[in-house]
This record gives C-alpha cells, sequence and structure tokens, in this order.
C-alpha cells in the first residue's frame, strides 16, 4: 500500500481552489465587460447574461469632463510609449517614488471622501433608514414585526443607538460609517505590510481608486460597518502565519482573530465565511507542517484561547442582542435562511417583495415548509439546464456591476439638494438625477474590471494566504448563488479580500502580460 503522500495532496487541493476560482472570477470577468452600467429610462441597469439590451458601454452617455478624462489617459499612454522623456517622469513619480506618491494619493482620497460626507448627506430610506429612526425612537407601528422576521439587523441597531448619544442628525451616522471605511483603509495598508512591505505602494494605488468611487460612504449600513472586522481578521491571519513573528505576537492574534470574526458575525452572518476560508486552509497547513513537541504545545495554546475568546465573545454579543429594549422582538416569526434560498430562486435573483409579503408575520415553521415546498416547485419549472441559466445570470446580477449596485435597489434616499455648490457638484456624480452620474458609473466599471482582471490573472501566487482569499471570495459568491443575491452590493463586506489579493498578486498579472506572454508569443514566431 502506498503511503499518503501529504505535500502532494496539498498541491492538488491548491489547484483545485485556484481552478473553481478561476471558474468564478473568470465569469465575473466578461460580465463586467460586457455590463452596460447607466439608468435606461429611470430604471436600473440590466446586467442579466442572457438580455438583448447588454452591449459595451455607451460612449455618448458621457459628459464632456469624462470624455477629456479619457482622451488625457490615451494621450498620456500614447506618449508613455513613443516619448522617453515623458515615459522616464512618469516612472520616476508613479514608479521609482511610487511609496511617496501613493501615500500621498491615499491621504487626498480620504480627505476627499471626507469633504464628500460632510457635503453629502441625505437621509437614507430603506434597511438603512429604518435603523437610524428606530435608534432616534421615533417607532412605528410596523417596525417590531420588521426587526422579529430580520433579527440579524439588531446588533447594527445597538450600536446605532449609541451613536444618539453624541448626536441625532444624519451627518453623525454617516461620519461614524466613513470611520469604519477608514480603519477598514489603514487595516488594509497594515495586512500587505505584515505580509510583503515592497507591495505597499500597489495596496495604497489600489485604494486610492476605490475611496475616490465608494458613495457608500454615505450609507451607514453594515455593508460597511462589518469592514474593519473582515480587513482585521485578515490581519490577525497574516500575523499568524508569517514567519519570523514572535510567538507571544502570534498568541494575541488568535485571540483577535476569534473576537473579531465574532464580531463580523454579528454585522452580517456571511463573515463565518472567511473564518471557514481559514480553518480549511490551516488544515492543509498542519498537513504539511513538522509536528515538533513544541509547535504541539503553541498550536494548543492558541487554539484554546481562540475558542475562549469565540465563546466569550459570542456570549456577550448574543446576551446584547436578546436584552436590548430598543423594540419588542417575537422570536416565532423569525424568517428562516431557507426562505432567503427560495427567494433567490426567483427574478434577478434578489430581493422579492411579493416573497416577502407573503411570509410576513407567518410563523418561523410554516415559513420554513412553504419555502421548501416553493424550491421544489422552482426547480422544477425552471428544469436542470434552466436553473444553469438562471445561476449564470445571477453571477452576473452578483458581481457584474462595479458601482456595487449604486440606486439598482431603487432611489434609496431623500434627494435634498446640498447646500453648498461644492455639494451640488459631488452629488451630479452619485444623485439619480445627477450630471455625471455615468461618468461615475462608467469610472467605477472600468475600475472594478481592472481590479478583478488582476486577481484572475495572478494565479500564480499559491501560497496559503492568498489561497484563503480565493477560498473565501469563491465561497461568498456561492452562497449568493444559494440564497437571496441579485445585487453587487453583497460583495463589499469582502471587499478587503479582493483589494489584499490584488495587491500580492499584482506583479504576477502584470508579468504574465509584459514578460510570459510576450516570450511566448516570441518563440512561436522563430519556430
Amino acid at each position: 500500500m502506498k503511503k499518503f503522500n501529504k505535500e502532494l495532496f496539498v498541491k492538488y487541493i491548491n489547484r483545485i481552489i485556484t481552478a473553481i476560482f478561476s471558474f468564478f472570477v473568470g465569469l465575473t470577468f466578461i460580465f463586467s465587460i460586457r455590463a452596460k452600467n447607466y439608468i435606461h429610462n429611470g430604471t436600473p441597469p440590466d446586467t442579466t447574461l442572457m438580455s438583448s439590451k447588454i452591449s459595451n458601454f455607451e460612449f455618448s452617455k458621457l459628459t464632456v469632463s469624462s470624455l477629456i478624462l479619457l482622451l488625457i489617459v490615451v494621450i498620456g499612454t500614447l506618449l508613455y510609449i513613443f516619448n522617453k522623456s515623458f515615459k522616464s517622469k512618469i516612472k520616476y513619480i508613479f514608479v521609482e517614488k511610487r511609496l511617496t506618491t501613493s501615500t500621498i494619493l491615499l491621504i487626498l482620497a480620504c480627505i476627499i471622501q471626507l469633504v464628500f460626507v460632510l457635503n453629502v448627506h441625505p437621509f437614507i430610506n430603506f434597511d438603512a433608514g429604518n435603523l437610524i429612526t428606530t435608534a432616534q425612537g421615533n417607532m412605528q407601528s410596523w417596525m417590531p414585526g420588521y426587526y422579529s422576521q430580520y433579527p440579524n439587523i439588531l446588533f447594527m441597531l445597538v450600536i446605532e443607538k449609541k451613536l444618539t448619544g453624541i448626536g441625532t442628525s444624519q451627518l453623525v451616522y454617516v461620519l461614524a460609517n466613513l470611520g469604519m471605511l477608514y480603519l477598514s483603509v489603514i487595516l488594509n495598508v497594515l495586512c500587505v505590510y505584515i505580509l510583503n512591505k515592497k507591495k505597499l505602494p500597489v495596496v495604497m494605488y489600489i485604494q486610492t481608486c476605490w475611496l475616490l468611487l465608494f458613495p457608500m460612504s454615505i450609507v451607514p449600513y453594515t455593508d460597511v460597518y462589518i469592514l474593519p472586522f473582515i480587513s482585521l481578521a485578515l490581519v490577525a491571519y497574516a500575523l499568524l502565519t508569517k514567519k519570523g513573528i514572535k510567538f507571544a505576537t502570534k498568541f494575541v492574534a488568535s485571540g483577535l482573530l476569534a473576537f473579531v470574526i465574532v464580531e463580523g458575525y454579528f454585522f452580517k452572518p456571511t463573515a463565518m465565511i472567511l473564518f471557514v476560508a481559514i480553518i480549511i486552509v490551516s488544515l492543509m497547513s498542519l498537513l504539511t507542517h513538522k509536528w515538533t513537541k513544541v509547535f504541539k504545545e503553541k498550536l494548543l495554546v492558541c487554539g484554546a484561547l481562540f475558542v475562549a475568546i469565540f465563546g466569550i465573545s459570542f456570549g456577550i454579543d448574543k446576551a446584547i442582542v436578546n436584552e436590548q429594549q430598543i423594540v419588542q422582538i417575537d422570536k416565532s416569526v423569525t424568517t428562516p435562511p431557507v426562505h432567503f434560498m427560495a427567494m433567490g430562486m426567483v427574478g434577478n435573483g434578489g430581493y422579492n417583495r411579493q416573497d416577502a409579503e407573503d411570509f410576513a408575520g407567518l410563523s418561523t415553521q410554516v415559513q420554513t415548509e412553504i419555502a421548501q415546498k416553493e424550491i421544489k416547485q422552482r426547480l422544477k419549472d425552471k428544469g436542470f439546464w434552466g436553473y444553469i441559466k438562471f445561476l449564470l445570470n445571477k453571477q452576473s446580477n452578483n458581481t457584474a456591476d462595479g458601482t456595487f449596485g449604486w440606486l439598482n435597489e431603487g432611489y434609496f434616499m431623500n434627494e435634498d439638494t446640498p447646500r453648498t455648490k461644492l455639494g451640488q457638484f459631488m452629488s451630479s456624480y452619485i444623485y439619480p438625477d445627477g450630471k455625471h452620474l455615468f461618468d461615475f458609473k462608467f469610472l467605477a466599471q472600468l475600475c472594478w474590471v481592472i481590479l478583478v482582471g488582476i486577481v484572475l490573472f495572478g494565479f500564480k501566487d499559491n501560497r496559503l494566504y492568498t489561497q484563503v482569499l480565493r477560498l473565501a471570495i469563491i465561497g461568498l459568491m456561492m452562497f449568493l448563488l444559494m440564497f437571496e443575491g441579485g445585487r453587487t452590493r453583497y460583495l463589499i463586506q469582502f471587499l478587503p479580500c479582493f483589494i489584499i489579493l490584488a495587491s500580492l498578486c499584482w506583479h504576477d498579472t502584470r508579468r504574465l502580460f509584459t514578460h510570459d506572454l510576450r516570450q511566448k508569443f516570441a518563440k512561436k514566431n522563430r519556430s
């Protein structure tokens, strides 16, 4: 009987992870290129794979400012290729002085975000608005039923209730939201610093683009609040896996990882996907690790701390949610997960008002029974190939939109015209009737295509850390295919995974297109 080859097994698992990741992200890359990102006749953009409306961007909808920007980029590219003097200056600024340049640009992007938030902070409707209204004490008759159905947002409600102690204006909640965004940015930089200091400029360049095209900073909701917890979990895991880090630091990191995973879970349960990815890759690592006595002792101590912190944190947060006095909850009508699975099988795979209304007020058991029947019926109606086609369309809806679903769920804000001229100008990029709305969507889509392309073609980096990032992204995409999805907004929570993965893979992707493929074609021509 052949001896089990652990190294070979881990190698095959790595290849499988990379292959599955390439499949899912490859689809996203194709859908993102094909997506038509603009509001058509006042309706959200259609990014469905099978839609006859799909085409590339309509350049005729770009304003003069964006056309000038594109012209500058085209001229700059041509000068970079054909003018040696211009090329050397650009390389000096953005390559040789990349750390200084990227730091300055990131700081400027943070300042611009702050100015944007201070000047543009309309009241947000839907779930985010419901939370703020409740936190301010403006309880409406239907709200207890709403929170009873969706108790997963109660932790966010408790946090916003605490913020009312500072103030009750919309700006207070938005600034707190922006603070969480800034914290995530800092932690992402720290994570890359721990993993590879040389790639610090890359992560700062990427985050500069992200911040300049991220209007969700004015939407105080769990999408942004979870970001620093995902980022901090990635920092903690980087400390645990980085060689040369002292055991005392790793010991603290193991407790920190447990804490942030739990906190992230209470903002968005999907945070557990990252935890599962870490567990799977860690088990792969342990297979090939030398099990010395010292290693076993260290593993046991860190593991014990992780379990203890995880259990204590979970217990405390659960008690906070259960004992909150803001709104009375009826646990018997909590919406079961299977309901979201059924909802994710109709329409575009996203929120379905009819399903939500049909299930409102019913007991959890009755909802479960109805949802199970709906799932069977919907699968039967679609058939095997019909369901495959539906999943492809849903993957497009889930991941193609580079604005992360901005305005796709309806006009979710009170469009009060900002008082300042600067605020009016900035709002013109993100308001439904804004003159520059398509400019924003176009640029956001372009940057999303580039980001997805970097992580897709950087497949040569198969270190355990990058595999955790890939596995987490795979997990989230599969979750959104199985449950309610339908919009790219749900990807926001794992943006730190995309950003850090792109930062780590950038050089491999660049080498693939500037060296490897060039050499391959040169060999073909010689032969």
